[in-house]
């Protein structure tokens, strides 16, 4: 499974560049608009990294070749899942070397401050889009997820804009919803962040069964 990661990111390398001026770009991009865009910016990175191996996958013809060697599978689908925390990682440091040299350099560009919350919310978006996006993947192929890949990376952005607007402005009327963040409210940030740590087991367990499903039965 290590060499499969590492298949990953010696595929990508060239791209990293890329994901990382995606970072001062989505600062630019936010600037004034009271979103978090720490979390915007790394996310987005990240997904780009993701889906850009995916596209390499498919354009070497990699599957063809993994399974025609004794790799089992299941191998090849938690070797993705693992990528994921690698890219977030690496978005992370990045983040924080360039808000720093910015600082550093005085330049006029807003950069949020990334703490633990801050981490988990990251950790949370991108597991989420990753846990809809992969076992469609793994079920279709990189060709035929095209679009569903873009609609996520475009509704990330639609959807975390409009939900920290409601948040923001206090516009949120559903009681069921008003009642759900005054619980929230009321709890302390470990304990906010170890139930989204639980949730995010959860979701990730249940998209690497049906992903692992959709790839077993998967013809090449």
């Amino acid at each position: 499974m290590y060499n499969l990661i590492l298949k990953d990111i010696f595929l990508i390398k060239k791209r990293f560049i890329l994901a990382l001026l995606y970072i001062p770009a989505m600062a630019l991009a936010f600037q004034g608009s009271g979103l978090n865009m720490a979390v915007v910016g790394i996310v987005g990175g990240t997904y780009i990294l993701i889906t850009t191996a995916c596209a390499y996958d498919d354009k070497n013809n990699s599957d063809i070749m993994l399974n025609s060697l004794p790799i089992k599978r299941s191998k090849i689908v938690l070797s993705k899942y693992i990528t994921i925390y690698f890219y977030t990682s690496i978005g992370i440091i990045s983040y924080l070397l360039i808000s720093n040299l910015i600082n550093i350099m005085n330049i006029n560009i807003e950069f949020y401050t990334i703490n633990l919350e801050g981490v988990i919310g990251v950790l949370f978006s991108i597991t989420l889009i990753n846990s809809i996006y992969f076992p469609i993947y793994f079920k279709l192929g990189y060709l035929k997820t095209r679009v569903v890949s873009m609609l996520l990376f475009i509704g990330m952005f639609v959807g975390f804009g409009s939900f920290s607007s409601l948040l923001v402005n206090n516009k949120i009327s559903n009681e069921f919803l008003l009642h759900v963040f005054s619980v929230i409210n009321t709890q302390s940030d470990i304990v906010i962040s170890l139930v989204m740590i639980g949730i995010m087991i959860l979701i990730q367990s249940i998209s690497i069964m049906i992903s692992l499903k959709f790839y077993r039965n998967r013809e090449f």
